[in-house]
């Protein structure tokens, strides 16, 4: 019933902002969606990273990806005097699984509303500059094949974009995590502020173009020491770089660089992270740390998570061929339960996709990904891959869209990440067969 009643309530301010439009304004849309089966061995549904889409090097993605995604930002633009006004509704839909149980859809299907903004630019005090409140995706910035969002500056809250400064813009961002949290329920992701300064400018070499991104979190969480005392989980500080060269080696693509650091309750990508470096105070608030392993159990003030970055893909286009390489190396301390201790893990990812072009609606893709996750005295985890795809498409390029696909792919691993990702133990390679759709517009 809920469902149903969040689909009415989209379909109907749809409708309201397609009227709209039709009488006084431009009305537009944009979204992305993907959906498909795989099946691998004796589980119907498996799919293969050592880390996650966000870190770790990312999940090489092509046939392995385990769910359903689509969303719509429907886009109603129209000119109120000098402002010109535009509203943005994007209503979204995901499913942890590639199959769902109709009617019951069993699989955890979620509806939601993945922005919901309103911008305003040229008001008579900055013509320039674009004010904007809401819930709304913002200044993201991904590696495709690994599905990684580096930059992903998301939430609820409100900015100015398109400031001139120093021969580039700049754009300021405040953003609010609200949660229903008290004193003995805080897990670390409650009640906290950010603040973003996202600067760009193409000012640095021919073809090239420099982002630099400032994070600054503010937490009100707490954590209870063995004192009794109440003390504030850890802010957060990020900075990153982002460097992108256009037609990089003469090759019709580009190649990005990031460079990124945090710590605290600021993520790489310059969103929020955990106050307390991934650790979940009991119900009593507090947090218990062996602090040095094989030690007793003592009570500990929330701990500071630290993770940095440096990535680089390559992508190009030439005639028939096109396709992407990524390197990644990643290192980071998080909060490991089971030791109650924070444990760095070093992360290295290298891997790639290329597509040739049959006729211009069928190409072949293939891609392999070699993962390696190193834990802080533990054993090292590598993970392959390959995949190959057979695809129709509406065009020859790697990133036309849609796609149609049909895949076949292969995985193998080690002892360590079998143990540590709770996969088969009884066999060290995996096989699987699907198809999958892929739309952006």
């Amino acid at each position: 019933m809920k469902q149903a009643t969040f689909v009415m309530q989209t379909v109907a301010v749809a409708a309201l902002l397609a009227i709209n439009a039709t009488a006084h304004a431009q009305f537009s849309t944009s979204g992305y969606f993907r959906a498909g089966t795989i099946s691998s061995g004796d589980r119907t549904t498996q799919c293969y990273g050592l880390g996650d889409r966000d870190y770790g090097g990312g999940t090489f993605r092509l046939g392995n990806e385990c769910d359903v995604f689509g969303e719509i930002d429907l886009t109603n633009k129209t000119k109120v005097g000098d402002l010109e006004v535009t509203a943005h509704l994007m209503p979204g839909y995901y499913s942890n699984s590639t199959t769902d149980s109709s009617p019951n859809m069993s699989a955890s299907p979620n509806w939601t509303t993945n922005q919901a903004y309103i911008e305003v630019s040229g008001a008579d005090i900055a013509p320039e500059v674009s004010f904007w409140v809401g819930k709304r995706y913002q200044g993201r910035s991904d590696i495709h094949i690994t599905d990684t969002k580096y930059f992903k500056l998301d939430g609820n809250g409100g900015g100015v974009d398109n400031i001139s400064v120093a021969g580039g813009k700049l754009g300021v961002g405040y953003y609010r995590r609200d949660a229903n949290v008290t004193s003995n329920q805080q897990n670390g992701w409650g009640l906290a502020t950010r603040i973003n300064v996202d600067y760009n400018t193409s000012k640095v070499n021919e073809g090239g173009w420099l982002r630099v991104v400032g994070t600054v979190v503010q937490t009100e969480e707490y954590s209870k020491l063995a004192s009794g005392e109440w003390v504030k989980g850890t802010d957060g500080l990020a900075l990153g770089f982002q460097h992108s060269q256009w037609n990089a080696l003469g090759l019709g693509g580009a190649n990005n660089l990031f460079v990124q650091t945090a710590s605290g309750a600021a993520g790489l990508d310059g969103n929020f992270a955990s106050a307390f470096g991934g650790a979940s105070p009991d119900s009593n608030g507090e947090i218990w740390s062996q602090v040095i392993q094989g030690q007793p159990w003592v009570r500990i003030q929330a701990p500071r998570q630290t993770a940095t970055r440096i990535a680089d893909e390559f992508n190009f286009q030439q005639g028939k061929w096109g396709g992407a390489l990524v390197v990644s190396v990643e290192d980071r301390k998080t909060w490991n339960d089971t030791a109650g201790i924070l444990i760095r893990t070093q992360y290295s990812a290298v891997g790639g996709r290329v597509a040739y072009a049959f006729t211009n609606n069928f190409k072949l893709l293939t891609e392999v990904g070699f993962s390696m996750a190193k834990p802080e005295n533990g054993d090292t985890q590598t993970l392959n891959k390959f995949t190959i795809a057979p695809t129709i498409s509406t065009g020859g390029g790697i990133k036309d869209r849609p796609e149609l696909r049909f895949f076949y792919s292969h995985f193998n691993w080690n002892d360590a990440a079998a143990t540590a990702k709770s996969w088969s133990t009884s066999k060290k390679s995996a096989d699987a067969i699907g198809v999958q759709a892929e739309y952006w517009w």
